[in-house]
């Protein structure tokens, strides 16, 4: 094969010798082809060893070296456009009879070959035929003719399919809904769309409020005429009554005692308008769930119920039928509502708890929103302007203490909701002696809160001096003279640091306060100044000792910095003022001051104070004991003294307050006799010898 391939190609005429360059040409072009079809074809090949294709020589070289030769040697040309291959030598095509003709001689011993002219003829007769036929290993086959779909043709036929499928818009089956009493009150079908409903709920509006119109008109009138028959017998006297009015009266009370009517029916509760107005508030709602996608798509599903089940609050985002018509007919611009000025809030279930958290202290300092200056008093003409005005109705609560205690700071926290800092009222300054003046604020137009401006004190310090003489000269008189007019004050909270000692200052203020006998609280500012709750109470202790304040008169503390306690401080300041200024007069101010806000600092003192806590920092767990109701409680002798001294102790502070109310002035022999007893004679002493002997004598 190869002599007789050598001999073609120098016997081949020029136009030969160009049909093999551009054969070449495809061959190089076509070879990753032929590489990506080698895979496929050798499975092919293995099951064609016995061909007459691949006898004699064509298999004398093992199979991977055979196809890299036949390759090299052009034995194989590909078509880019079809991706046939053609088998032959030099991309000539061999003919049925030539393969016939190899078949024949299949078997019989190689000679040497002269194929010049048949391959000639074999060309003449392929140029005739055209590419009709194209053979594939001896099996003909026509090029009109699609290659067999294969397995992975198939699915990847069905995954196009699936994909297309899945771009075409679905066509959602119409459920029907397992209830469908809501759209039957609503008069619209359950497959009715959202305009649709609009359309029904917008012309039952129109309805109502037609109905509305007449009915009230027809009341109006029916009131000024009303007065006829049954006033003049009843002014007469008579005791005519209208006996069918009387039966029928009869007949409904028989139909609620069986059972056959209820309340509702007998429309004795509400009268024809309210009646109108409630149908339509619950057309109103329902309007408001179905218009809700999602809502609706639950409603549909599980019905009433499933509402109920996943969305249980569902009634707390339900409009006003008002504000819904208005939506439902496209108006969007509705006025502002004026926030409430009320302090306490009534929550729509009526229960104790939801009471308590809608009107906890937290609640209602965040309420305090309408904060407002009232007026700057700078001299003691200027307290007159009150006079004649609201604010004289008002309870009003003062804030005093030396300067630079945090006043300001005090107001400015405790009423952060009614923006005080952002509208500038009750400023803050880095130096003392900001505040000039008697600021009043009022809040909610409840009560009102006077700002003063603070003393100072004994100092060589130049500004501390000239403080002191500007309180002395102007302040002083203006703060007594406040204190002696403002007779709607009830309290007024004495604002001292805590890290600050006491002075003369302090003490004289607080005796000019108990002089006019004024309810005072006192407020230890600056908390955020102390190490630790023993740190906190030693300093209460000497601050209360030194000012000489009543054991009876509560304290509390207070602080502006973030973090810590100061939210549990400004929920204790914020429930005693209001204690304060909930009282009708001083009288029972200076009451709650002794009895009621002393229990509000215990019962806040276990959120700040800290728990004792047990190893790893763990908090003790308090034993449990089992008691018995009537179980006999063993006394010890400590007990028993223990009990005896409190005993003692409550029975002198009692005999000092009925002295204290008598006007009794007590002296150095009254602490005497009281702590060793009565001091008595010689012949008080044998009188009271003779009497305990003739006691014992008798028995």
């Amino acid at each position: 094969l190869k002599a007789a391939q050598a001999q073609a190609m120098l016997a081949a005429p020029p136009e030969m010798a160009a049909q093999r360059r551009r054969g070449r040409c495809r061959a190089f072009v076509a070879r990753a082809s032929v590489l990506g079809l080698t895979l496929a074809l050798s499975s092919r090949l293995s099951s064609l060893s016995q061909d007459w294709l691949f006898s004699g020589s064509c298999l004398s070289a093992p199979l991977p070296r055979r196809l890299g030769q036949s390759l090299d040697g052009r034995h194989w040309q590909v078509s880019s456009r079809s991706g046939s291959m053609l088998l032959g030598p030099l991309g000539q095509e061999r003919s049925r009879s030539s393969l016939m003709s190899v078949a024949a001689t299949e078997g019989e011993a190689e000679a040497p070959l002269d194929t010049t002219a048949e391959e000639e003829k074999e060309e003449a007769s392929a140029g005739s035929k055209g590419d009709e036929v194209l053979y594939f290993g001896g099996i003909a086959q026509e090029r009109a003719k699609a290659p067999e779909e294969t397995e992975p043709m198939r699915v990847a036929s069905r995954i196009n399919q699936a994909l297309a499928a899945r771009r075409l818009p679905r066509e959602v089956p119409l459920a029907f809904p397992a209830e469908r009493g809501w759209y039957d009150e609503l008069g619209v079908a359950p497959t009715a769309t959202q305009a649709e409903i609009t359309v029904a709920y917008l012309e039952r509006a129109s309805e109502v409020e037609q109905r509305l119109a007449y009915l009230l008109e027809g009341a109006a009138e029916g009131e000024e005429s009303e007065p006829s028959e049954d006033l003049a017998a009843l002014a007469e006297g008579s005791d005519a009554v209208d006996e069918s009015s009387r039966s029928d009266s009869e007949a409904s009370l028989a139909r609620l005692s069986a059972g056959e009517m209820t309340l509702a029916e007998d429309g004795s509760e509400y009268s024809e308008p309210d009646k109108v107005a409630l149908e339509f508030m619950r057309a109103s709602n329902l309007y408001q769930i179905l218009s809700v996608p999602r809502l609706r798509k639950i409603y549909d599903e599980g019905g009433v119920e499933g509402l109920a089940m996943r969305v249980p609050r569902l009634h707390k985002g339900l409009l006003d039928p008002e504000r819904v018509v208005a939506m439902a007919r496209g108006i969007t611009d509705f006025p502002e509502e004026k926030e409430s000025l009320l302090l306490r809030k009534v929550p729509r279930q009526a229960t104790f708890f939801r009471y308590q958290a809608a009107n906890s202290i937290r609640q209602v300092l965040r309420r305090m929103t309408d904060v407002f200056r009232v007026w700057i008093f700078n001299d003691r003409e200027s307290l007159n302007m009150r006079e004649g005005t609201i604010y004289t109705e008002l309870p009003e609560i003062c804030l005093l203490g030396r300067v630079n205690s945090g006043k300001s700071a005090v107001l400015q926290h405790l009423l952060s909701a009614g923006g005080m800092k952002r509208n500038q009222l009750a400023n803050v300054g880095q130096k003392p002696g900001k505040t000039k003046g008697l600021h009043t604020f009022c809040v909610n137009r409840r009560f009102t809160v006077t700002d003063s401006p603070g003393y100072g004190g004994k100092s060589t310090n130049p500004k501390a001096q000239t403080i002191q003489k500007t309180w002395q000269s102007k302040w002083q008189p203006l703060v007594e003279d406040y204190l002696n007019k403002t007779h709607w004050l009830r309290a007024v909270v004495y604002v001292h640091d805590i890290a600050k000692d006491v002075t003369e200052e302090d003490i004289a203020m607080v005796r000019m306060l108990r002089q006019r006998k004024l309810p005072v609280l006192l407020l230890l500012t600056k908390d955020d100044k102390v190490d630790s709750d023993t740190h906190r109470l030693s300093r209460a202790k000497d601050i209360r000792t030194k000012l000489k304040w009543p054991l009876d008169w509560p304290h509390t503390y207070y602080t502006t910095r973030p973090g810590g306690y100061g939210q549990t401080f400004k929920n204790i300041l914020g429930t005693m003022m209001l204690g304060l200024l909930a009282t009708d007069n001083r009288e029972d101010a200076m009451y709650a001051l002794r009895n009621e806000l002393p229990e509000v600092f215990m019962d806040y003192r276990d959120k700040y104070v800290p728990r004792p806590r047990g190893p790893f920092g763990r908090l003790l767990k308090e034993k449990k004991v089992r008691t018995y109701p009537y179980e006999d409680k063993v006394y010890t002798d400590d007990d028993l003294r223990r009990e005896e001294k409190e005993a003692e102790k409550k029975e002198k502070m009692q005999i000092r307050r009925q002295q204290r109310a008598a006007g009794y002035v007590r002296t150095t022999k009254d602490d005497i006799e009281e702590e060793a007893g009565v001091v008595l004679t010689q012949k008080q002493r044998r009188q009271r010898w003779e009497e305990m002997l003739a006691e014992s004598t008798k028995r």
